[in-house]
Parts: C-alpha cells; sequence; structure tokens
C-alpha cells in the first residue's frame, strides 16, 4: 500500500467508487489493504 500524489497511489483490489460532486472527492474502498481511499479533485 503507497499513500500520496494520485500517480504514486498504489491499490490492491479496489472494490467500489463514489464520487461526492459538491465537494470534488472521489472516495475508493481499497478491499485489500482495508482502506477508504480519498482522491480530491482541483476546485
Amino acid at each position: 500500500m503507497t499513500d500520496g500524489a494520485i500517480r504514486d497511489a498504489q491499490f490492491n483490489k479496489p472494490q467500489g467508487l463514489a464520487y461526492d460532486a459538491e465537494n470534488k472527492v472521489f472516495y475508493v474502498a481499497d478491499n485489500e489493504n482495508r482502506r477508504l481511499r480519498k482522491i480530491t479533485m482541483p476546485k
């Protein structure tokens, strides 16, 4: 598992994706790492 910039982040079996349009944020369920990852978009 690696956190950081989008080009550096590593996922292990991502299982779900959600988008919060109001805050311009993606959430990714990273199954094998047992994490909910947050990806922020430029405003």
